[in-house]
C-alpha cells in the first residue's frame, strides 16, 4: 500500500489472501472496502489525496467474479463499485481453478445478451 500511495496510479488487490475459500462478490467487496480504508489512511499519511489513486480488484483467486449470468455479473460489479473499486479484472475461463469457468456464460456476459 505504501508503494501505491507514494508512486502508483493504481492499487490492485485480489481480496483476502489469508482466506482458504473464495468469497462471494458481496463478501469480497466488503473485504476490499476494509483494505481500501487502510489504503486511504496510508495515502493521507504520505500527503496524497486518496481519490487520486485508482483501485482494481482481480477476481478469481479469492473473490468469485459473479459469472453465473449477466444479472449476477451486474450485481458483482455493482458490489465492487459501491465499495469504491474503479476497475475490475476477470480472467478468461479455464478448465482448472482458480480461473475455472464456463466460456459460454463468459461470452454471454460480455455480449450482454
Amino acid at each position: 500500500m505504501h508503494l501505491a500511495a507514494n508512486y502508483g496510479e493504481m492499487w490492485v488487490t485480489t481480496g483476502d489472501r489469508t482466506g482458504a475459500e473464495r468469497l462471494s462478490p458481496s463478501e469480497g467487496a466488503r473485504i476490499v472496502r476494509e483494505q481500501m480504508n487502510l489504503l486511504d489512511d496510508v495515502c493521507v499519511a504520505v500527503g496524497r489525496d486518496p481519490s487520486s489513486l485508482h483501485r482494481m480488484v482481480v477476481t478469481g483467486p479469492q473473490v468469485e467474479p459473479g459469472m453465473d449470468s449477466v444479472e449476477a455479473f451486474r450485481d458483482a460489479i455493482g458490489c465492487f463499485a459501491e465499495a469504491g473499486v474503479t476497475d475490475c479484472a476477470l480472467h478468461w475461463p479455464r478448465s482448472d481453478p482458480p480461473y475455472a469457468g464456463d466460456l459460454v456464460k463468459f461470452e454471454e456476459v460480455f455480449a450482454m445478451r
